[in-house]
């Protein structure tokens, strides 16, 4: 497995694990059985810095966050959402740093997913 496919793995279960009980960050109402994807308030598309940052990404509908693409209400009702749910200085942070990018290099890729590893095993205890 590649590293880059062990990152997103390794985040992914993150998320799932903390967000499990949590309603859709995009719309509010609860996950339940639907498609569920991990949502990214600021798209990984703008921001490579932010693609793994662990307030940027929630558990939401499927269905939300492909709307969200194109419908601007739920794009407000995400920042929000985020917003109740990570604080003002996260949100603030997250949008002040939304446009900047990064390249990693291996060594920081595999000090993410160290970080990411040891963050897990605190989210299963």
């Amino acid at each position: 497995m590649k590293i880059d496919e062990s990152i997103r793995n390794v985040f992914n279960e993150i998320i799932q694990i903390r967000d499990k009980n949590n309603p859709c960050i995009i719309c509010g109402y609860p996950l339940g059985n639907n498609s569920i994807n991990v949502c990214h308030y600021i798209k990984k598309s703008q921001s490579s810095l932010l693609k793994f940052k662990l307030s940027n990404a929630h558990l939401g509908h499927q269905w939300c966050n492909q709307k969200e693409e194109y419908d601007e209400n739920f794009s407000s009702s995400h920042a929000l959402n985020v917003l109740e749910r990570e604080g003002l200085n996260e949100y603030m942070l997250l949008n002040s740093i939304k446009r900047q990018t990064i390249k990693f290099g291996s060594s920081e890729k595999k000090e993410l997913l160290s970080m990411l590893k040891i963050e897990l095993k605190n989210y299963k205890r």
